[in-house]
């Protein structure tokens, strides 16, 4: 199982992945907010009818060319992603919404 972090890299919450953990580099444990995801992500997705949406050259080109509201790069291709499909983020992220983006509040 693995732990996903603030800056968004996975953290492996069992003892014998150091140097997995070493080359991706570790969150601040300060800032951690964990998500566990499934062993089956992808399933889990397919079974909530979520659909996934591959990162695109024009999603690419897109997020380069918003303004710097927000500097999560993660986050700036979430909302290049959104003004070009039309999609809702889904966030507890405020910043997002100087976009121009539709959202809808996360609880946290």
């Amino acid at each position: 199982a693995w732990t996903l972090c603030a800056r968004g890299y996975p953290q492996p919450r069992q003892r014998g992945f150091r140097e997995r953990r070493e080359r991706l580099g570790t969150c601040d444990e300060t800032r951690q907010r964990a998500l566990d995801a499934p062993d089956n992500l992808i399933g889990a997705c397919g079974e909530q009818r979520f659909a996934l949406i591959p990162i695109e050259p024009f999603h690419a080109e897109q997020a380069a060319s918003l303004p710097m509201h927000h500097r999560d790069p993660f986050d700036r291709m979430l909302v290049a992603q959104a003004q070009a499909e039309g999609l809702t983020i889904v966030t507890a992220d405020a910043a997002l919404r100087r976009y121009g983006v539709r959202t809808m509040p996360a609880d946290e």
